[in-house]
């Protein structure tokens, strides 16, 4: 059992795996899929992409990342020429580890289970990032 009970993770008795990136994955589906939710569902099972499930001892990782993402910050840059052309865009940056570390102390997290925190939602939020530095060049 990971310290603070979550039952069902790699490392408890019986279990094996883990470190596999089921969060990365589950996210980059979100992040390319979940617009087209509604369209999805109208596609034979056959034919729709096939989706990554989240294990449900990783739950409680998932939902704090989709709630912290709104902690992030947005980096600015721009560059102006003469007669007035202006380029401005933003680009997300990483999650603050002050909010991690403040959702661990929320909720009561012992530092076990605020590492694992920790090193998941930088895990994931590389991955939105990464992401979202694609989406930028299109």
């Amino acid at each position: 059992m990971l310290p603070g009970g979550i039952a069902g993770w790699p490392g408890a008795p019986g279990r094996s795996g883990g470190g596999g990136g089921k969060l990365k994955a589950a996210l980059r589906s979100s992040l390319e899929w979940g617009r087209f939710g509604g369209l999805l569902a109208d596609l034979e099972p056959e034919e729709r992409p096939e989706a990554p499930e989240i294990p449900d001892w990783l739950i409680w990782i998932w939902r704090a990342w989709h709630r912290l993402t709104d902690e992030r910050q947005y980096i600015v840059e721009g560059i102006s020429a003469g007669m007035g052309g202006t380029l401005i865009r933003s680009r997300p940056a990483a999650i603050p580890w002050t909010a991690v570390r403040r959702w661990a102390e929320v909720h009561g997290y012992g530092p076990d289970r605020a590492e694992m925190l920790d090193q998941c939602i930088q895990a994931m939020d590389g991955e939105y990032l990464a992401w979202s530095a694609e989406r930028a060049k299109l």
